[in-house]
């Protein structure tokens, strides 16, 4: 992983509020998941190249995709938490949006 993960982002930011305006703005910045996020079972591979991610912090759960990192799934079967580094973005499906992460890169936690 060549990103430093030195500064968490609060995670309760994600959900809420959060919404449209800021959205777009948090497009520009990388944050890291606050150390020792642990996948809920959820995430799985999609289109055989990417992993659509399901992380849960605490009682916080925050969905997103990682393009061309089916190759690291293996890491999210272990069951053990994870750094993330990430981008917020916007999911558009079946005519909603929502705010997902877009998963730059991530590990195991150290």
């Amino acid at each position: 992983m060549n990103h430093k993960i030195s500064e968490a982002l609060k995670s309760g930011l994600i959900g809420g509020t959060l919404g449209g305006v800021v959205s777009g703005l948090l497009n520009f910045f990388v944050c890291p998941f606050p150390k020792n996020v642990m996948d809920n079972g959820w995430s799985k591979i999609v289109k055989e190249q990417h992993i659509r991610f399901s992380l849960k912090e605490g009682n916080v759960t925050v969905h997103g995709i990682g393009f061309g990192m089916a190759d690291k799934f293996h890491l999210l079967q272990l069951k053990k938490p994870v750094d993330v580094v990430f981008t917020i973005d916007t999911n558009e499906w079946n005519g909603i949006t929502s705010l997902q992460i877009r998963v730059i890169d991530f590990r195991l936690s150290e």
